[in-house]
Parts: C-alpha cells; sequence; structure tokens
C-alpha cells in the first residue's frame, strides 16, 4: 500500500511540473490575469486527479476449448536456515521513504495549523468595525501591512488614518470579492501533500502573484494614479508581512507587479493557449489505459464433457489435506487475499496470446528465477532467516510451505504459509518437548497437555510470521514466461526449520 501511495505521489509531482512548465512557457506573460489563475488551479485539479483514472477497454475473444491433461506440480527443493537467534527487524527502504514522506505531510500542516491559530489570536485582539458595504475591519496596533482574509479586512492604526486607506480599501476588497483566501488555503493544503516537490512552491508563488495582479488592476480601474500607487506599493514592500494563509499588499514580487500594470493588455485569442492542459490530460489517460480481455470458451462435444468429468473423478487429493480427525493446529498466515495452493490439478496447455491479462499461470515454459540462481536464494535465506524465539523456547521445528505470486516485473505478492500436511500427524507429537516423560509416551488429558498445545501453536505461528518476513525481503525475481511473455507465476516450496 506504501508502494502504492509512493508511486501515486511520484505521478503527481510529473504532472505538477509538466503543466507548470507550458504554464511558464505560454501563459505567464500574458496580462489575463483570469486565465492565468484558472489555468494554475486546474494543473493543480488535474495532477492529483488524472493518477487515479484509468480507462478500462474490454474486449471478448471467443476460443476453442483446449484439451485437457493432468500434470503433477513439481515442487523445487530448498534448504532452510538453521539455528536459533532473534527476530532481527527489516529495513524497508520503500518504508522509510514513505515515513519521511508521511512526517514532512504532517509537519506541513502542523505548521499551517499553527498559522492559523497566530492569525486568530491576532484578529481576537484587533479593534473590529463594520465598512459602509457590511466588510467587517479589524484595526490592530501591530506595525504590519494591510492583509485580507476571507471577508475581513486588517490594517495598523497608523495605516487607518494616513491619506492612502482609501487606496488600500479597494486593493482589499477585491482580493475578497475575488475569493483569493479559497486559493491560498486551497494551493497550501495540496502544497502540504507535495511539500518534497519545489515546482509546487513555485507554483503557489506564482499563483499568489496572480492574485496581486487582479488586484492591482482592480485598483487602477477605479481611477486611482498608477504613480501614486506604485509609490504606495513601493512603500508597503518595507513594511511586516503578514501570515502564510492571508493575501497581503507587501508582496515581493513588485517589480513582476509593475511591469504588468504598464504592459499592453493581451489579445482573447491568448485563451487559446490553455488548450494544452488538453493534450497532457489525454496523454496522462493513454499511459494509464489498460485492456481486459475477456475469453469464452467455444461450446464443447458431449464427449469432451465425459472426458473433463473422468479427470476429475479421477484427480488424487492434494497433499495438503489432512483427516477429518486431525485438527489443524494454525490457521495460515496470510498477507494478501486468499490464493488456493498449486497443488496436483489439471493444467490447459495454450498460448500466451490466449490467456488473459491478470492470470496466474502455473506451468510457464520459463520460470520465474532469484537474482543470481538458487545458490544466491540459499545465501539470502542463510543471512535473514532468524529461528523465532518463541518456537526455540517451545521445541516448535518442522517444515513450512511458503508460497507467492511473482508478477510480470518481478515483484512478490500473494503471500500464503502453511505447515507441511504430510507432517501434521507426526509433528504434533514430537514436535513437544517432556521435560519429564519418554519422547514416545503419551500425555494424560490434563491442563499440562493443553499448555503444551497451546505453546505449539504460538510456535506454528512463529514459523509462519518469520517465513513471511524473509519472503518480504526479497528483491524482484526475473519474471516467469511464456511464449518469450512475462507473465505472473506462482512459486511453491517448502522451508525447513530445525532445532540444533
Amino acid at each position: 500500500m506504501m508502494t502504492d501511495f509512493l508511486i501515486y505521489d511520484l505521478k503527481v509531482g510529473v504532472l505538477i511540473a509538466v503543466c507548470y512548465l507550458f504554464f511558464r512557457l505560454l501563459i505567464e506573460r500574458e496580462t489575463l490575469h483570469r486565465l492565468s489563475r484558472v489555468v494554475l488551479l486546474a494543473s493543480l485539479v488535474l495532477s492529483f486527479v488524472l493518477p487515479l483514472c484509468i480507462i478500462t477497454f474490454h474486449q471478448t475473444v471467443w476460443i476453442e476449448a483446449p484439451k485437457m491433461t493432468t500434470e503433477a506440480v513439481a515442487t523445487p527443493a530448498v534448504v532452510a536456515y538453521d539455528g536459533i537467534g532473534e527476530v532481527v527487524g527489516s529495513v524497508n527502504l520503500v518504508d522509510i521513504i514513505g515515513v519521511v514522506l508521511l512526517a514532512g505531510i504532517l509537519i506541513r500542516l502542523i505548521v499551517l495549523a499553527l498559522s492559523y491559530l497566530k492569525l486568530h489570536r491576532l484578529l481576537s485582539a484587533g479593534d473590529r468595525r463594520l465598512l459602509d458595504d457590511g466588510t467587517p475591519l479589524c484595526i490592530i496596533d501591530a506595525p504590519i501591512a494591510p492583509f485580507s482574509w476571507w471577508d475581513t479586512i486588517v490594517v495598523n492604526r497608523d495605516d487607518y488614518h494616513s491619506s492612502d486607506y482609501p487606496t488600500l480599501l479597494i486593493h482589499e476588497r477585491s482580493h475578497i470579492r475575488l475569493h483569493h483566501s479559497w486559493d491560498v488555503v486551497f494551493v497550501e493544503v495540496l502544497t502540504a501533500l507535495q511539500w518534497f516537490n519545489p515546482v509546487v512552491w513555485l507554483l503557489s508563488r506564482d499563483l499568489r502573484t496572480i492574485h496581486e495582479y487582479e488586484a492591482d488592476e482592480a485598483v487602477l480601474s477605479q481611477g486611482v494614479s498608477m504613480a501614486q500607487y506604485v509609490s504606495l506599493l513601493a512603500c508597503k514592500a518595507t513594511g511586516m508581512r503578514p501570515q502564510a494563509l492571508v493575501n497581503g499588499i507587501n508582496n515581493r514580487n513588485l517589480k513582476k507587479r509593475i511591469h504588468m500594470m504598464t504592459k499592453r493588455k493581451s489579445s482573447r485569442c491568448a485563451w487559446l493557449k490553455a488548450l494544452y492542459i488538453i493534450p497532457i490530460a489525454a496523454l496522462s489517460l493513454a499511459m494509464t489505459a489498460k485492456t481486459v480481455t475477456d475469453y469464452r470458451t467455444l461450446p464443447v462435444s458431449d464427449e469432451a464433457d465425459r472426458t473433463v468429468s473422468a479427470l476429475e473423478a479421477d484427480s488424487t487429493p492434494p497433499v495438503s489435506a489432512v483427516k477429518a480427525s486431525e485438527e489443524p493446529i494454525v490457521e495460515s498466515c496470510i498477507e494478501s487475499p486468499e490464493v488456493k495452493p498449486a497443488l496436483p490439478t489439471r493444467t490447459q496447455v495454450v498460448s500466451a496470446q490466449r490467456i488473459p491479462e491478470d492470470s496466474i499461470v502455473e506451468s510457464p515454459s520459463v520460470k520465474p528465477v532469484y537474482p543470481g540462481g538458487e545458490a544466491e536464494m540459499l545465501r539470502f535465506w542463510g543471512r535473514n532467516a532468524k529461528y523465532p524465539v518463541k518456537a526455540a523456547e517451545y521445541g516448535v521445528y518442522g517444515c513450512i510451505i511458503v508460497q507467492f505470486v511473482v508478477e510480470k516485473d518481478g515483484s512478490i505478492t500473494h503471500i500464503t504459509t502453511e505447515k507441511s500436511g504430510t507432517d501434521v500427524g507426526k509433528m504434533v507429537v514430537s514436535s513437544i518437548k517432556r521435560p519429564d516423560r519418554g519422547e514416545n509416551e503419551d500425555l494424560p488429558d490434563t491442563d499440562e497437555e493443553k499448555k503444551l498445545i497451546e505453546a505449539q501453536k504460538e510456535g506454528w505461528k512463529a514459523l509462519m510470521d518469520e517465513s513471511c518476513r524473509v519472503v518480504k525481503l526479497m528483491p524482484k525475481w526475473a519474471p516467469g514466461k511464456l511464449d518469450g511473455k512475462a507473465v505472473r507465476t506462482r512459486v511453491r516450496f517448502p522451508l525447513t526449520f530445525k532445532l540444533q
């Protein structure tokens, strides 16, 4: 799950970078500020949504019923690590990156929450009034530059009594009328999710600059002299900056704002440049699209049905089946949706073109291989497998059947474990240490026997948990192949634990 989240966050970061690059190339220099604002916000929304959109195409293929044969599934022999030691926690690079990412998100959200609390205290200490149009006004004593927060305008007492006060009101009213606070909060939250991405910080800065462009345009449209307004901006640029969540007049990009105010207005046709978002979205959807083939078998004759029924009747029971009187000692340790073990069964002999995309192949033409081969895998188990302390303490030993699926990219999924079915009856007796009785003497039906049985269950669970842990440490395998095409393949082998 952590891997999926990291991949998603990486895709989001790439989309933000691509969209922002085209924005800087095509739209940044235009004087259509509403267009620039819409494009930046749309880029952010699409970057977070598109990786979640997967278009699936379905196609139905009719094939003839393949011939059925019976073949046993070979179980590769693997020598397990023998020894007693403490369970050592594994260090997974993906988990480390995920923890760092989540910690950064949490820290950023905490910083935003603290900024809000600080802003709330500042507004609570101010002198609140209502303007003629019903807009709340908060007058504070701190030497802070004017700013707006949602529907409230905040000015210090010196600005309230200055001759520039009407111009400041026009500027901050435009921020409220255009709902710039919504943009700021929205972008700050998304920036927390992409705190590691420098592009999203640049995008947030440019969006705030566009807010100031719109406010500057509103001030000049009210007949305020450009020279007087630029002088006011230069004066306020040296004041104390407001909180991170608000829109303040003393934006650092004063030079860009002056240049934009004196620049010739862009043509309305510049809106067409925003269409670059369409091919980016289309390309993203195309790269994540997948095709699912639904295979349907043509009807077969009655004779073929009788042949298949005979095969099913003659099939030998799975080797892991136990007698009704033999109650399983421990439930299997299942890490993902239950997958039935690869046991002796009949196999369809078909080509890779006839196998559905997500099917698991039991007998590929090329089997999956551990990096470096079987010898390297044995060394891997020797380095990483530790005899569980609890199993050693209770004297539990025996064979664990490990089963998993090697995906097309070599990753390991659907890990399951179980005790070897052939040794269950013997291990129930032999793996319990009897300090005061002979090895073959039966225990009486007492509380002592019940405690030993419960201890054995815990020991077996510890062995299966250790097997799962080591399998999850494995690197990617070379995937199995059928007709030269990588396919999902099931791997199953025994892991023997012995006490020295």
